[in-house]
C-alpha cells in the first residue's frame, strides 16, 4: 500500500477517536425515501440503469482452468455464458442461439469444444463464431459471419473476472471503472488466489440494505457484542468515498489486539500490508461487492437482487 495513503488513513482514524462532535465539514443528510427499498418500479429501474451498466464480479480466472471451460452467469438478470477460448482468452456472450433464442448451454458449467443449441443444433466456437447450421441449404441468404453469439464485455483485473452489458461507445473499461481500487487492492496478490469455498444465503430484504450494513460499524455494539465489538474500536472508523461509487472503510483494532495474528503462520498471506493486519479494512465495489481485507483467505460478498424484497448473499472465499 502507498505509504502516504496509509498515513492519511491512520491520521483520519486518530482524528475520529478524538472528536466529540460532528466534523466541521459534515452536512445534514436528508431522509432517504422508503420507496427506494420497496418500490417494484424503482427496482426495475435499478436493474436497467445500474446492473445492466456496471461491471459485475463473476469470479476468478482460475475457475475457467482450461480452453473450452465455460460457466453460466445469470446474476445480472440476463442469461450470460463465460467461456475460455482456444486462444486462452475469456469471453462472455448472451446464452442465446441466434436462430430461435434457445440456450447454447444448459449446464451451469463444463468444458466443450463448441457451444451447441439443443433446439436445432446450431453450434458456435468458443470465440462465439457460428460454426455449423444443420441443413443450411434451406436458409436462403444465410450469413454465418453475421450470426455469431452476441458478445458481452468481459475483462480481467489481477485475476478477477468482471462482465458488463454496457456496450455504449463511452462505457469505461474495467480498470477505468475501478480507478484507485486497482492500486489499493493490489496487495491481495490476485493472480495467486484460488476459490476455496462458497455459500449462498437467501435474505428477505432489499439488496441495498445488505450493502448499507457493510458501509458502517455503527451497529456492531448491538449486533455483534460478543465478537466484532470486542475486536474493533468503532470510534475510529473512517470511510472514504472513491470515484464511480466505490468506497473504503477502515476501523482500528483495540490496542490489546492490534498486533495479534489472525491466522496461523502457514496460512498467512505475506503480501498483506501492515495496515490491513492492524485494522479491519474493506472495499466496496459499486454496485454490490464488498471485499474485507484479511491476512489469509479473502471473502468476496456479493449482494444479488432477486426482487425489491429479496436478495441472495453470495460469499466466495479465495486463498
Amino acid at each position: 500500500m502507498d505509504v502516504a495513503l496509509e498515513q492519511r488513513i491512520r491520521d483520519r482514524m486518530a482524528a475520529e477517536k478524538e472528536r466529540t462532535a460532528p466534523p466541521e465539514e459534515a452536512v445534514t443528510v436528508p431522509p432517504i425515501p422508503t420507496g427506494r427499498y420497496t418500490d417494484p418500479a424503482f427496482f426495475a429501474l435499478e436493474r436497467e440503469r445500474i446492473f445492466a451498466r456496471s461491471w459485475l464480479f463473476a469470479g476468478h480466472e482460475s475457475e475457467w482452468p482450461e480452453n473450452g471451460a465455460y460457466r453460466q452467469f445469470t446474476r445480472s438478470g440476463a442469461p450470460i455464458v463465460i467461456v475460455r477460448g482456444n486462444d486462452g482468452e475469456l469471453r462472455a456472450f448472451y446464452n442465446s442461439c441466434r436462430h430461435r433464442g434457445a440456450p447454447v448451454t444448459r449446464e451451469e458449467c463444463g468444458t466443450a469444444k463448441r457451444l451447441t443449441c439443443q433446439y436445432h443444433s446450431w453450434s458456435y466456437g468458443t470465440d462465439g463464431v457460428l460454426k455449423a447450421v444443420p441443413d443450411s441449404r434451406s436458409f436462403a441468404g444465410l450469413d454465418k459471419d453475421g450470426l455469431g453469439l452476441v458478445p458481452v464485455r468481459c475483462q480481467t483485473w489481477e485475476g478477477w473476472v468482471f462482465v458488463s452489458e454496457d456496450d455504449t461507445p463511452d462505457a469505461p473499461s474495467l480498470t477505468d471503472f475501478l480507478g484507485p481500487i486497482c492500486d489499493q487492492m493490489a496487495d491481495i496478490d490476485g493472480p495467486s488466489m484460488r476459490l476455496v469455498g462458497t455459500q449462498v444465503h437467501h435474505l428477505a430484504c432489499n439488496w441495498k440494505l445488505m450493502v448499507d450494513a457493510f458501509l458502517e460499524v455503527y451497529h456492531i455494539r448491538t449486533v455483534h457484542p460478543d465478537n466484532a465489538s470486542l475486536l474493533y474500536d468503532d470510534q475510529s472508523v473512517t470511510v472514504s468515498m472513491l470515484p464511480n461509487g466505490h468506497s473504503r472503510l477502515t476501523v482500528d483494532k483495540v490496542d490489546a489486539l492490534r498486533d495479534m495474528p489472525m491466522v496461523s503462520p502457514e496460512y498467512d498471506n505475506p503480501s498483506v500490508p501492515t495496515l490491513w493486519r492492524q485494522t479491519s479494512t474493506s472495499f466496496g465495489l459499486f454496485p454490490n461487492l464488498i471485499v474485507p481485507m484479511d491476512t489469509g483467505a479473502f471473502t468476496f460478498l456479493c449482494m444479488w437482487p432477486v426482487d425489491e424484497n429479496h436478495t441472495e448473499l453470495e460469499l466466495r472465499w479465495y486463498a
